[in-house]
């Protein structure tokens, strides 16, 4: 990375780097590691398109009740996005649709680990863990934000 004068104050350039927004846009984005389209990690979810971009997220998520919000990356509350669970320990999916507030609520999902997957037409599926604990923060919310393309 190369430094360049862009400005002087007090009769001394101050140095910045050109990389700077690309470094934020960068954290603020999956890296290529994070896109993948393994049909393994979706097998018994909805079906997406054989050339969607799934998108992982590699933290579990640990909520006390599974419910949540789904928004586009302007923050606009998306509709009719599906949200769908499945037990690790079983092959039994849990499905719910997002209302017109992009929000939706599994009822009653036992205590475990979960994998999930959220999609929607149009936009990157996510898929990752939850964790259902008696012992989560009752406020805890599952917030996605999902992304434009395929």
């Amino acid at each position: 990375m190369r430094p360049h004068n862009s400005a002087k104050r007090a009769g001394k350039p101050i140095t910045t780097y050109a990389s700077t927004a690309l470094l934020v846009f960068l954290f603020a984005h999956p890296s290529a590691s994070q896109l993948q389209s393994d049909a393994s990690r979706s097998k018994g979810f909805t079906e997406a398109h054989s050339e969607h971009i799934i998108v992982q997220l590699h933290e579990p998520i640990v909520v006390r009740d599974v419910r949540g919000e789904m928004r586009d990356c302007d923050g606009n509350p998306e509709k009719n996005a599906i949200f769908e669970i499945r037990l690790q320990s079983s092959s039994q999916i849990r499905r719910a649709k997002t209302d017109e507030k992009g929000r939706f609520k599994i009822r009653q999902a036992p205590a475990g680990t979960y994998d999930f997957k959220a999609t929607l037409d149009g936009f990157q599926s996510v898929v990752g863990t939850v964790i259902v604990s008696e012992t989560a923060n009752p406020k805890a919310r599952i917030k996605l934000t999902l992304n434009l393309g395929v």
